[in-house]
């Protein structure tokens, strides 16, 4: 996010949501999306209650925001969630949970004293992944609809992640 961004961050419509505080950069969508998340982080707290705590715990705030690349991104300096905008807008509750839940063990780490640095970034990214595919899995069994594409997207991210064992030295 450049500066400007951040300003402009600064003057979108917030709101608490769950005790976190949420701004949507786009106001004409701003309603709606806050009533996605809401949703989101209702399904957490409703399917998940202790990796809701854990979530209200680590992060401060959501930032919906125009972005290129990743779907969201988590930033240690400011304990906030930047979801993309066009994720935000084009899905719905389940899957904005499921980014909030992959950025939210971003956040529990930082926390925890372990930066996603370089070197660890395949593990870190490979967590993200299982945990988002253990609540896919809850999503599944509470009813949740067309999450198999998901849970086969995520396995292969969580699988493409994870560093190849180290073979055993012959002697």
């Amino acid at each position: 996010m450049t500066v400007s961004e951040g300003f402009e961050a600064l003057a979108s419509p917030r709101r608490s949501l769950h005790g976190l505080s949420v701004s949507i950069h786009n106001a004409s969508e701003a309603e709606s999306l806050f009533r996605k998340i809401d949703g989101a982080l209702a399904l957490i707290d409703r399917l998940d209650p202790r990796r809701y705590q854990r979530l209200r715990h680590d992060l401060r705030r959501i930032s919906v925001v125009p972005a290129k690349g990743d779907w969201a991104v988590y930033s240690p300096f400011t304990k906030a969630c930047y979801l993309k905008e066009a994720v935000a807008v084009g899905d719905d509750a389940p899957v904005i949970a499921l980014v909030l839940v992959h950025e939210a063990v971003h956040a529990r780490l930082a926390r925890a004293g372990l930066p996603s640095w370089p070197d660890r970034r395949q593990r870190t990214e490979a967590l993200c992944y299982r945990e988002e595919m253990a609540f896919a899995r809850l999503l599944e069994r509470a009813g949740a609809k067309g999450l198999e594409p998901w849970l086969r997207y995520l396995d292969a991210k969580a699988r493409d992640c994870t560093p190849a064992p180290i073979a055993a030295a012959s002697g």
